[in-house]
């Protein structure tokens, strides 16, 4: 599955950058924000232009052009709502960079006076004050979620994510140790699409 996503973004001019460190600073969470942060500060900044990020066990299943679904709001994604705030999940979040550009970006987790993280929020709701509280949700464009059976025959569930161009694996970095291959099992059902 790897390289056939990297045929995809070498094909569309896409960059990919994989995250190989392994440690984990205090859990999930920190480790994918210190990740994305250095992509903001790092890439983002310095080409200028739209960008987003995805999850590692995210795969498009369609020909999509994913510069559109910025071009005319300021972000768009998947949103959670949680302790009183909503954000983009950072497993599926574009940013338009003329609306971005001069905002301080953090994808860490939102603390309160700083030092107090806020319960029940992930990845990018740091972002809350600098970005999201000042947009009105309900006049950006919806992302679709739709959730599908298991795969036939596996343990795996899946979602769609924006009109069905997008599949989500459930725990596709297999943490909770659920038999079989997923990637494998996702591939052939991709295959038949």
């Amino acid at each position: 599955m790897f390289k056939r996503n990297q045929r995809y973004l070498r094909k569309n001019n896409v960059t990919y950058i994989r995250v190989l460190d392994r440690r984990r600073p205090n859990g999930y969470s920190n480790s994918h924000a210190i990740a994305l942060n250095w992509i903001w500060k790092n890439v983002a900044k310095k080409r200028k232009n739209n960008f987003g990020f995805l999850d590692h066990d995210i795969y498009p299943v369609k020909e999509i052009d994913i510069t559109d679904y910025v071009k005319t709001d300021p972000i768009y994604g998947k949103y959670y709502e949680a302790g009183g705030i909503w954000y983009l999940w950072a497993g599926f979040a574009f940013f338009n960079w003329e609306h971005v550009k001069n905002m301080p970006l953090n994808f860490h987790r939102y603390k309160i006076l700083g030092f107090i993280k806020k319960r029940d929020v992930d990845t990018g709701s740091a972002n809350w004050n600098c970005l999201y509280k000042k947009l009105d949700i309900t006049k950006l464009k919806p992302c679709s979620d739709e959730f599908l059976p298991m795969i036939t025959g596996s343990d795996i569930e899946v979602n769609y994510i924006s009109s069905r161009n997008w599949l989500h694996i459930f725990d596709g970095g297999n943490r909770y140790n659920t038999n079989g291959s997923k990637v494998e099992a996702v591939l052939k059902y991709i295959d038949t699409l």
